[in-house]
């Protein structure tokens, strides 16, 4: 499967849960879609706002809003939809809450369970499940459960 076959995957599955989300679940969401197609028309940070932290010359983000996230995704769809050609549309994705020892890390799209696992532990700055393992000198405890 592609990255822009799993973004296009993703950008469904935002749609499908616009108004349900927090405001750093948005902005998680927007991230990992800049990932997957990164170039590709505007990034999240365009659609956010920012402020000076008060006694610094630091900024940060606003927390995402509804109109921010909306306006991003109606963005990453117009693209999408002007450049049909870059999803090769072949793969089979499907939704896996990704967890450990009863912690909660996410909801993955993926192809399989390996493959959400794999992204779970991405998000986590590892290259794969297999490296987070190798690197933490210990066997993962990442389960994958099919959820549709």
């Amino acid at each position: 499967m592609s990255d822009f076959t799993k973004f296009a995957a993703g950008l469904e599955l935002c749609e499908a849960r616009m108004g349900k989300l927090s405001a750093q679940e948005m902005a998680n969401a927007m991230v990992h879609l800049d990932r997957l197609a990164p170039c590709f028309g505007k990034s999240s940070q365009e659609f956010r706002t920012w402020h000076f932290i008060p006694g610094t010359d630091k900024t940060e983000f606003d927390p995402v809003t509804q109109e921010q996230f909306a306006a991003y995704i109606a963005h990453k769809r117009d693209m999408l939809s002007a450049h049909p050609y870059v999803c090769d549309g072949a793969a089979k994705t499907r939704e896996y809450e990704v967890s450990a020892n009863g912690q909660v890390f996410g909801i993955y799209l993926a192809g399989s369970e390996q493959a959400a696992r794999d992204m779970c532990a991405q998000d986590a700055g590892y290259k794969s499940e297999s490296d987070m393992a190798i690197r933490l000198e210990k066997p993962s405890e990442l389960v994958a459960e099919l959820l549709k």
